[in-house]
C-alpha cells in the first residue's frame, strides 16, 4: 500500500459493479471506492461480495477501506448511485455509514440522480 495521507477534506465514493471474475469463470460483485479532494483522486480498493450487496455489506466494505487507509476523520461527504441498497432510510449504505462519527453531505451521483 503506498502512503497517502491527504491534509484536506474528502468525498468518498462507492459504486457496485458487476465484472467477470479471473479465469472467465462467471462474474462476480465488486465494489470500487474511491476518495478525491483537493483535485486528486485515490482508489482504496475493488472489494469482492460474497454475501450479496446489502447496505449493511456496502457499508462496511467502504468502512474498513477508509480505516485502512486512515482517512476515515478526512471524509466529509459521500457519493453514491440512487439505489435503494443506498439510499433506503433505514438500512442503506449511506445510514449505515453514520458511525464515522461527524456530519456527512450525501450526493447522490450526478450520472444516477434521475434513476
Amino acid at each position: 500500500m503506498t502512503e497517502f495521507k491527504p491534509d484536506y477534506p474528502l468525498v468518498d465514493h462507492w459504486g457496485g459493479k458487476l465484472l467477470p471474475e479471473s479465469f472467465g469463470l462467471g462474474k462476480v460483485e465488486r465494489l470500487p471506492v474511491y476518495v478525491s479532494g483537493n483535485g486528486t483522486e485515490k482508489l482504496l480498493g475493488v472489494p469482492k461480495f460474497s454475501g450479496g450487496g446489502t447496505g449493511q455489506n456496502i457499508a462496511k466494505s467502504v468502512f474498513t477501506l477508509l480505516k485502512q487507509w486512515s482517512v476515515e476523520e478526512k471524509i466529509q461527504a459521500l457519493s453514491f448511485d440512487t439505489t435503494s441498497v443506498n439510499t433506503d432510510h433505514l438500512q442503506g449504505a449511506h445510514i449505515n455509514l453514520r458511525h464515522i462519527g461527524h456530519k456527512l453531505l450525501w450526493l447522490a451521483c450526478r450520472h444516477h440522480i434521475m434513476n
